[in-house]
């Protein structure tokens, strides 16, 4: 039986890797095909928007301080902080903490999540997007994956020491219940901190009444640029979600909208022709 036990240790990350893989290609395969039928334009947009003539010190630097970036406002919000981050945040390094002591590198449901948070981030700032908040936020899905996992490896460590069962339910309902109010405090603070100006009823009001916006790229010619931004991208902007409504309301309309506008101007491809 040991040496049943010793072979049969480390789970096969075989079957997690190949439903991986497979769920991978269904999520992507839509956008894929849609890139495929309009000539790769984001995916060469990209590329071309790249760091090419910098010498290979500066690049590396710029990826350092976008990896610092990435790292740093994972899960965080542009205008303000984020409760709810600090709390899974440190249920991340707790899984990582388990993952170590009890020697659960392996352990599907730690290495999923883990290589995917890892390699997404790598990849983000390889092709020097890592400053793209937008594009972070795919990464909460395994953040949180690592986050429930240190729970559960919590009250398997904690499980022995109680003779009574109903102690290890009430970890995880506490647990569930203080990301629910951490999380409700988040959203109440986002929504009371929105200008009347900006709120959605507002832009709603805006795109019904087709009323002008001005795009002034040229405040953050870095943010206009095709460095962040792709070809399909609203402008950068207050009043982008007039853009979002207006093409609801009438298809097209909120293209023409921003064009006449100038939010594209500062942008190296022209606009796509649908939104």
């Amino acid at each position: 039986m040991g040496g049943c036990a010793r072979g049969g240790s480390g789970p096969s990350l075989l079957l997690p890797v190949v439903s991986g893989i497979v769920l991978a290609l269904c999520a992507w395969g839509p956008f894929l095909w849609f890139e495929a039928n309009r000539k790769w334009l984001d995916l060469k947009t990209i590329a071309d928007a790249s760091d090419k003539c910098l010498p290979v010190g500066a690049k590396v630097d710029d990826r350092y301080t976008a990896l610092r970036f990435a790292l740093s406002h994972l899960g965080q919000s542009q205008h303000g902080p984020v409760h709810l981050t600090r709390v899974i945040s440190a249920l991340v390094l707790l899984a990582i903490v388990m993952a170590l002591a009890r020697r659960r590198l392996r352990d599907p449901g730690f290495a999923l999540p883990a290589a995917m948070l890892a390699f997404g981030v790598a990849v983000q700032v390889a092709v020097d997007q890592g400053e793209r908040t937008d594009v972070l936020m795919l990464w909460l899905v395994p953040l949180y994956a690592l986050a429930a996992w240190a729970v559960v490896q919590t009250v398997e460590v904690v499980r022995p020491a109680f003779a009574r069962r109903a102690v290890v339910p009430s970890i995880v309902v506490v647990v569930v219940a203080l990301v629910a109010v951490i999380g409700t405090v988040d959203l109440a603070d986002s929504i009371s901190a929105t200008a009347d100006d900006e709120q959605l009823s507002e832009a709603w009001r805006a795109a019904r009444g087709e009323t002008p916006v001005y795009y002034d790229a040229g405040v953050h010619p870095a943010l206009s640029s095709n460095r962040f931004y792709l070809p399909c991208d609203p402008p950068y902007d207050w009043g982008s979600q007039i853009w979002y409504l207006q093409e609801v309301l009438h298809p097209g309309s909120g293209l023409a909208a921003a064009q006449k506008g100038g939010a594209f101007r500062a942008r190296v491809q022209p606009p796509c022709e649908r939104a």
